[in-house]
């Protein structure tokens, strides 16, 4: 059951986060932490207290860091919620307001189902490598390739740092380097772009705990397997296109 909800909510959220910029990215981060929920079990709600203490502490950075930077001119030409809606509205009666939906639903449900069958402790990495792939924007099968060998060699190197068991300092500056690079990145490579943020992802589900070489070496295959799954609705939709 818990599977079958994360497939609907994030189905849910894939059509939802089309109303505008703002949505696609919250949805996003919807999606990608609701899976990373499923791999802490029992502890998800210990969790979840302190992910509200950090996301206070991040808005306490903001506003202060707001106040302090100067007033830039507004924004012109920036649409209404009318507008939004209508635009929304009308996408859903074409292909292209369900796309992002169209590839990630089924290969998420093939993720879960797979991680349900498979009884292993690192199986929820299957459905985190299909969130990490399968994106809104930039849909293309070069695109989706860099973002699996991006994601593959993300969790090498996030593997190599949890095993290295920095002191809490040195994860900081780590995590400080890495959240930095990732804008400088998103845009520009897709492949780095991954390499930096499943890093992130490791060191965020492995703070605290020291796993041995074959929690990393399973999460790898998972991740492999995700990336496959996540490749295939690429590869159909290119095939319809091209037809």
């Amino acid at each position: 059951m818990g599977a079958v909800g994360v497939v609907v909510l994030a189905a849910g959220a894939a059509v939802v986060g089309g109303f505008s910029r703002w949505t696609a990215d919250a949805t996003a981060r919807f999606i990608t932490f609701l899976v990373m929920a499923t791999g802490l079990g029992g502890a998800a709600w210990e969790v979840a207290r302190w992910f509200a203490v950090g996301v206070a502490w991040a808005i306490l950075l903001g506003l202060a860091a707001a106040a302090f930077s100067a007033p830039g001119a507004p924004a012109g030409g920036v649409p209404t919620y009318g507008q939004l809606w209508r635009r929304w509205w009308g996408s859903l009666h074409r292909f292209e307001g369900w796309r992002y939906a169209v590839c990630l639903v089924p290969a998420l449900a093939v993720a879960e189902v797979i991680g349900v069958w498979w009884h292993q402790e690192k199986a929820y990495w299957i459905a985190l490598a299909v969130v990490i792939v399968v994106r809104r924007r930039g849909g293309s099968l070069l695109r989706a390739t860099q973002r699996c060998l991006g994601t593959c060699a993300g969790v090498l190197v996030g593997g190599a740092l949890v095993l290295w068991v920095p002191p809490s300092w040195a994860i900081v500056a780590v995590v400080s380097v890495l959240a930095g690079l990732r804008p400088l990145l998103k845009e520009r490579n897709y492949a780095a772009y991954a390499t930096v943020m499943t890093p992130l992802v490791v060191l965020l589900m492995d703070l605290g705990r020291t796993p041995g070489l074959s929690t990393i070496g399973y999460r790898l295959i998972d991740t492999v397997i995700g990336c496959l799954i996540a490749i295939l609705p690429t590869l159909v939709l290119r095939r319809r296109y091209v037809a």
